[in-house]
């Protein structure tokens, strides 16, 4: 087939670029107990910890500031102009987390060039999910607009999975003190050829569809907000689902297992290693099975799988073996991975191409902001304060809200609608 070099060019750019990127942003997640030790130094290691968690989720308050400055470039200038410059905006400062002083060598001035780093990076982060997924899915045949956008998430799982691997490798391979002393380090000092290297990659991906050159709206914000509320609504709430159970998963549940399940650390970053894998795939089959029989499908049977087995595959993952709480992470993986899959390209969808970063970005964004960044840290309160099962309830509430997200939209847009149904994507080219 004639366009086959280019659609895997387009592909590699849109799930290679991602996973460089989102390695920068999530291997902070994998050292906070020990980010927590050296910048944020208390007499109780939970503080310290919690400390450590609130710098985590720092980076995701700037995630919807990111979203208003890429949405309007992505809009106005072009996808491939969001991608090629979020690559660098990650890259940089994720390398300075790596250089900076701890809180022995110059004090309060430690933690406070952190969380400006942090804040750097979750603009970064604003616009680059949303960027390549919007590239993907508009330059995609028809019928394959849902596995297209999916290699996207796949790609951002492939980062975070990297940062697993890496965390876990550095881990195994140091003592204590040397980890303490300068091996965390090391996987942020490697964020500078990450981002050279997407760099160079994102520039020769090919110029953006021609479905997104319509007419031009002066401020796509504005005109989101005003003639489109509704669906960044939705979209606000259908993120939410992902925005709480993935990083309260994949990244809070390694020091759960620590600090709660009694596994060693090195053992507990394996067990996420190995259910960012299947949650990887999980999220391309959700591509594949919403192109085939409709994304609002997909969606719910997700959502309503997690309200019925969060509780128990938590107890399953609260037990110092190995095995028991590998099977309740991977049952997890199962669950959340194919919503993984289709939500952020679901969301795309309920705009029109000319304000579609803008609207999507936005609302995409102010949800991970407010229930992302935070779910490492709620999920420790709760653990702390309420008792060892009660996240489990976190992620049950959060998936009821994407439920009733999914199912309004079908509502406000109708479900013969391509946005409700990209089954319909197989006969004609829905809306980008």
């Amino acid at each position: 087939m004639k366009t086959e070099p280019m659609n895997k060019k387009l592909i590699a750019g849109g799930l290679i670029g991602n996973t460089l990127e989102w390695y920068d942003f999530a291997v902070y997640g994998y050292f906070a107990a020990t980010i927590g030790h050296l910048f944020f130094p208390t007499e109780n290691a939970s503080a310290s910890l919690l400390l450590s968690l609130s710098a985590f989720a720092v980076g995701f308050v700037s995630r919807p500031l990111g979203g208003i400055l890429f949405g309007y470039i992505g809009d106005r200038m072009g996808r491939k102009a969001v991608l090629v410059y979020s690559t660098l905006m990650m890259a940089i400062p994720c390398t300075l987390i790596g250089l900076l002083p701890t809180w022995e060598t110059i004090g309060i001035a430690a933690p406070v060039l952190l969380v400006l780093l942090r804040l750097l990076q979750g603009a970064s982060v604003g616009g680059e999910l949303t960027g390549s997924v919007s590239y993907l899915f508009e330059h995609a045949p028809p019928g394959r607009r849902a596995l297209y956008a999916s290699f996207t998430i796949a790609g951002a799982i492939s980062g975070i999975l990297l940062g697993s691997a890496v965390s876990t490798l550095i881990t195994a391979m140091l003592t204590p003190d040397q980890l303490l002393e300068w091996g965390w380090r090391i996987p942020f000092v490697m964020g500078a050829a990450v981002g050279i290297a997407g760099f160079v990659l994102r520039r020769h991906m090919p110029e953006d569809a021609p479905t997104t050159k319509q007419t031009e709206i002066r401020s796509p914000l504005i005109t989101a907000v005003r003639s489109h509320w509704q669906q960044m609504a939705i979209g606000s709430g259908i993120a939410i689902l992902i925005a709480v159970n993935f990083y309260m998963t994949f990244i809070y549940l390694t020091t759960y297992m620590v600090s709660v399940s009694g596994l060693e650390k090195t053992v507990s970053l394996e067990i996420n290693t190995i259910s960012m894998v299947v949650v990887l795939v999980m999220a391309v089959v959700g591509g594949w099975l919403a192109d085939r029989f409709g994304a609002h499908r997909v969606l719910i049977a997700c959502a309503v799988a997690l309200i019925a087995l969060a509780y128990p595959l938590l107890w399953m993952i609260d037990h110092p073996n190995f095995a028991m709480a590998l099977s309740g992470q991977i049952g997890l993986a199962l669950v959340i991975g194919p919503y993984n899959g289709v939500f952020a390209y679901y969301i795309g969808q309920l705009f029109p191409a000319n304000i579609r970063m803008s609207g999507f970005s936005v609302c995409y964004n102010v949800s991970f902001a407010i229930f992302g960044g935070t779910a490492p840290m709620v999920a420790q309160v709760l653990v702390s304060d309420v008792g060892p099962h009660a996240p489990a309830f976190y992620a049950m509430a959060a998936a009821a809200i994407g439920l009733i997200s999914v199912v309004l939209s079908l509502r406000l847009n109708g479900e013969d609608q391509g946005v409700s149904t990209t089954v319909s994507s197989r006969q004609t080219t829905a809306r980008a």
